[in-house]
């Protein structure tokens, strides 16, 4: 690794030497990455080069800005409110359970419009053989950073950011733009766990309630539900740029004696504050309780850029298995139960009424069988009931080959199942009329509202009916069931594999697309 150095203005004070500024342009460079900055009082990132083979490399565009948010006072949480492409506010009231968790989705810091936002180059500050030094003096605090390409990894810049408060406030110090992607040039974005996708999806509720598209706004996802924590975008030249934070940033979901899994240190986005696709990071998060800072309060955090050559699954096994040691955490791990003795607790959890909460109710002239569901479920009076995982309990009969499992669990499994497909004509023949059945209201509903859904279908009926046939592949019934859902999916998909609806509100028949 090479880092070339600028010819420094400097101030003599008897034996004391201080820098005052690096006009000249500095760079990192090993076999795998060559980083170019412009140097002096705004160092802009002049050139970024990916070495693809020995004799071929590729160039990614160079940006380089940073960005600090603040607030003087908490953020407010006021949310905005977004429309279905049929123009009704989402979600709609019957949505009791998701209204206030789209409240706090939908606020200004989720949206990233909250706080002031100081977009800004820093000046170089100096250099040694392995690391170049920037910093930048701004109203509300004072930033530096260090930047050094990984020893191991080439294809990975290592940076560290440190911001002292100059004010009381709030504080949330986004990582910078290495990079920015036109939106023509994105083959592939994805937040994991949240959105993958290759094109903008210009209706937000589509794109961030439902992960279908690339959401337009530069919205700052939770670090609790991502899979792994590495924005990713694959440009259309083949090269994948991510980011990463060094582990321990994030929260712990158990820190120490009580459950932390809703606490949010780490901020996560496809985008920077400007809207520009980049992968950023953005620690704190504004307004949560470790971005209050008082005026000489330090912060600081470590996070990595990964440039790879090849597609976001090559990048994200990198960053697994190089940067958090997955791989190295499954080889210390061991099973401390047998495979067998696990399979015989879930038989004798299904055998016994008791631990598998197991009713028995009638509707329409069949006895169906579920288990009692005592979570939220509009409509229930604590009588709601369900099955899970029919694939799982038919293959246990089957290789147990238990009586009581054949006898007494399957029947009415099986029952529950068919009778949860309408088969009358109309509109809704094939779907799945609800994932739960209330027993006092004998009625089937589904969780979060009266409607139907594409993904109801699919996996209460499609996927369920398919598993059972794998050990009952000549049920002529469950045959002609499999078959009215498929005839039901094609006919609600468009041409381009699309879909015509994505909810359909059963009270007055409406079919919602969104």
């Amino acid at each position: 690794m090479t880092v070339r150095r600028s010819i420094c203005t400097i101030v003599m004070a008897g034996y004391a030497v201080l820098v005052i500024s690096c006009q000249q342009p500095v760079q990192l460079q090993n076999d795998q990455l060559t980083i170019k900055w412009s140097g002096g009082d705004e160092a802009k990132i002049s050139e970024i080069i990916v070495q693809t083979d020995s004799n071929q490399s590729s160039r990614v565009t160079p940006y380089g800005e940073y960005t600090l948010l603040y607030s003087q006072g908490k953020p407010d949480s006021i949310p905005t409110i977004f429309k279905t492409v049929t123009g009704i506010s989402f979600p709609e009231p019957i949505f009791k359970y998701q209204i206030d968790h789209w409240k706090r989705s939908t606020s200004p810091v989720t949206l990233n419009t909250a706080g002031e936002a100081f977009h800004f180059y820093p000046a170089v500050d100096r250099a040694s053989e392995s690391e170049i030094y920037f910093s930048k003096e701004l109203p509300v605090a004072s930033i530096t950073a260090s930047w050094k390409l990984d020893p191991v990894y080439t294809s990975d810049i290592v940076v560290t950011q440190r911001l002292i408060a100059k004010q009381d406030g709030y504080y949330s110090l986004a990582t910078p733009s290495l990079t920015t992607i036109p939106i023509e040039e994105v083959a592939w974005a994805t937040v994991p766990g949240y959105f993958q996708g290759s094109q903008l999806q210009d209706n937000f509720v589509l794109a961030y309630a439902y992960g279908q598209g690339i959401p337009n706004l530069p919205v700052v996802y939770p670090e609790r539900c991502a899979s792994t924590l590495s924005p990713i975008v694959t440009s259309k030249n083949g090269i994948t740029v991510s980011v990463s934070p060094a582990p321990g940033v994030a929260r712990d979901p158990w820190e120490s004696d009580h459950k932390t899994h809703e606490e949010w240190k780490l901020g996560l986005s496809h985008m920077n504050r400007k809207g520009a696709i980049s992968p950023t990071l953005y620690y704190p998060v504004l307004g949560e309780p470790l971005s209050k800072l008082k005026a000489g309060d330090t912060l600081q955090y470590e996070f990595r850029f990964s440039v790879t050559k090849g597609d976001w699954y090559k990048n994200l096994k990198h960053t697994i298995n190089d940067s958090y040691h997955f791989d190295e955490q499954l080889a210390l791990r061991e099973n401390k139960e047998s495979l067998i003795n696990r399979i015989h607790a879930m038989r004798h959890y299904l055998t016994d009424s008791k631990t598998s909460l197991w009713n028995i109710e009638s509707f329409e002239g069949k006895k169906i069988g579920g288990q009692s569901y005592l979570g939220g479920v509009v409509g229930s009076s604590g009588d709601a009931m369900k099955n899970s995982d029919y694939g799982a309990m038919w293959m246990l009969a089957n290789a147990t080959d238990d009586p009581i499992l054949k006898k007494q669990v399957l029947p009415y499994a099986l029952n529950f199942k068919l009778v949860q497909q309408q088969t009358e004509p109309g509109f809704f023949r094939g779907a799945a009329i609800g994932q739960y059945y209330l027993a006092k209201r004998k009625k089937f509903v589904e969780e979060w509202g009266e409607f139907v859904e594409p993904v109801s279908l699919t996996y209460y009926t499609m996927l369920d009916d398919g598993n059972i046939l794998l050990f009952e592949p000549d049920n002529k019934e469950l045959q002609q069931r499999l078959r009215l859902g498929a005839e039901l999916l094609l006919q609600w998909q468009k041409p381009d594999g699309s879909w015509k609806w994505h909810t359909i509100v059963i009270p007055s028949n409406r079919y919602l697309p969104i």
